[in-house]
């Protein structure tokens, strides 16, 4: 493996330095290049979905908030995605910088009403049951998605450390393997800020949200962001909670008892 990015760098001129290995990829950075490499076929398909995910997105026409050049190599039984470097943006720009991609995509997106839930919310509204002090909060609860919402394009996984700066400055979008169509974005933008928080109190995720809802959302500087979310304010901690929790059963569902008094005990505190 290391002879296979040996040759490819030297043939390419670069000097590049390992400087991560996550999740079966091998990432190198140099002045002006960034690659990753696998030979694990789940790894393989990883980096593959990124560059389909690119090429897909680029096409939608999302291309001011995407990396300006990706380019699959075929290596040695494995592949090298080889894109430009990005670079960390500071603390203090997140949300300045972040504010340019969560507008691209909600002025992207179609306002749909849809009868339809969120599948993440539906399985938080399941794992709850059909306890009868639970109907009028199931009604409220779809009372608040059954409306006309922004929907279309989602990250799902949007948070301050998936989005970075190129050396001119702007603000551009990463891991986009994750990104779904048809989805609810304000929902996003709600993990958004709570995650920009979680990292900064070392809560986890749903604590965090509490606070937030507590505090009424009240939160200086976050002012833009808030107003791309057409969700009723009063009640963006239940509805975040349902999501996070909802997503987690849907990918674990042997947990699902341990979450269900998880989530009962959230939305008992809200």
């Amino acid at each position: 493996l290391l002879q296979l990015l040996h040759a490819f760098v030297k043939e390419r001129r670069l000097r590049a330095r390992i400087v991560l290995m996550k999740q079966g990829c091998w990432s190198l950075v140099s002045e002006h290049v960034f690659l990753r490499f696998a030979l694990r076929p789940k790894a393989q398909r990883r980096l593959r979905d990124e560059v389909e995910q690119w090429q897909r997105m680029k096409a939608l026409g999302f291309g001011d908030i995407l990396v300006d050049r990706v380019q699959l190599h075929e290596l040695g039984g494995g592949v090298l995605l080889e894109s430009t470097r990005l670079y960390p943006i500071r603390e203090e720009e997140q949300v300045r910088l972040t504010l340019p991609v969560l507008r691209a995509l909600t002025q992207a997106a179609e306002v749909i009403t849809s009868e339809a839930l969120p599948e993440s919310i539906e399985a938080g509204l399941k794992l709850l049951g059909p306890h009868p002090d639970d109907r009028e909060f199931e009604e409220h609860i779809r009372g608040c998605l059954v409306r006309p919402l922004r929907q279309g394009l989602s990250h799902l996984d949007l948070h301050l450390r998936n989005v970075m700066k190129d050396e001119q400055g702007r603000a551009v979008l990463i891991d986009l393997k994750s990104c779904r169509d048809h989805q609810v974005l304000a929902l996003d933008l709600l993990n958004f800020v709570c995650k920009y928080f979680m990292f900064r109190t070392g809560r986890n995720v749903l604590d965090q949200a509490l606070v937030l809802h507590r505090e009424g959302w009240d939160c200086a500087g976050f002012e833009e962001v808030f107003d791309l979310i057409d969700l009723p304010r009063s009640s963006w901690g239940p509805l975040y909670a349902l999501h996070v929790i909802g997503r987690v059963s849907l990918k674990s569902p042997q947990r699902n008892e341990a979450l269900r008094d998880r989530l009962r005990q959230v939305i008992r505190r809200i």
